[in-house]
């Protein structure tokens, strides 16, 4: 097998029948959902945690412009955020410092994320592009590939595909790694895929097109004043 080239992408067919619409609502329904304010400073967290260091709430009062005591308020009642001893964010809503099975590169710098699709969507809200290596949990092989906010490229194999959670099993709350994230993984191929998901009811397979359609839909609902073209300026 070689990496994928970009003009490659569309000949490769989906297989998998994958309802998009339904399933992005799905999604939707279960992200929580958060204000302009919110969204603002989740983007920005995003976008600190690319210089590979841990993040403090004076960084993104500074960042964002908003008074640093909104900043705590917002932070400290957020589920999904991580500390350290010095109260600054080592892990945040899918991306994470310390070391995961999914490695995600940015600039060099290597941070990793907590599940396959998390390296799908966190690109577009980095403003980066990042380098992605994940190992298939059934062949061990490293699916490979650069993403960045436009699409996915250099896929190796090209054959590569990802698990997700049905919707009906779907929750995102404080135990989301664990009921989430354990299930949404990169693998090499659809046959070991398969073999992976065949135990697993709670999950199925979508292509790595679809994939990326999916985190393109989620970042536009969760984040739509932050992405919003007449708000441009502010992220």
């Amino acid at each position: 097998c070689r990496p994928s080239k970009p003009n490659e992408r569309a000949i490769i067919t989906n297989p998998f029948n994958v309802d998009l619409d339904s399933l992005s609502k799905a999604y939707n329904k279960a992200i929580p959902s958060m204000s302009p304010d919110e969204q603002l400073i989740s983007a920005h967290i995003y976008r600190l945690f690319a210089e590979g260091k841990p993040v403090s709430h004076k960084q993104v009062a500074d960042s964002t412009n908003l008074p640093f005591e909104k900043i705590e308020d917002i932070i400290n009642n957020w589920i999904g955020v991580y500390h350290n001893d010095n109260n600054e964010i080592i892990g945040y809503w899918g991306i994470a410092l310390r070391d995961m099975p999914h490695k995600f590169e940015v600039d060099g710098r290597t941070l990793y994320t907590w599940c396959a699709w998390d390296s799908l969507f966190i690109p577009e809200l980095m403003q980066k592009t990042a380098h992605v290596e994940s190992p298939d949990p059934i062949t061990k092989e490293i699916i490979k590939f650069t993403v960045s906010p436009d699409g996915i490229i250099d896929l190796f194999p090209s054959e590569s595909v990802m698990s997700y959670v049905k919707p009906e099993y779907t929750v995102w709350d404080e135990n989301v790694i664990n009921s989430f994230c354990h299930f949404v993984l990169f693998f090499a191929s659809q046959k070991s895929g398969e073999e992976w998901t065949s135990t697993r009811e709670n999950t199925a397979l979508m292509s790595m097109d679809d994939a990326f359609e999916l985190a393109k839909r989620k970042n536009r609902h969760q984040f739509s004043s932050v992405l919003a073209p007449e708000e441009s300026k502010q992220f």
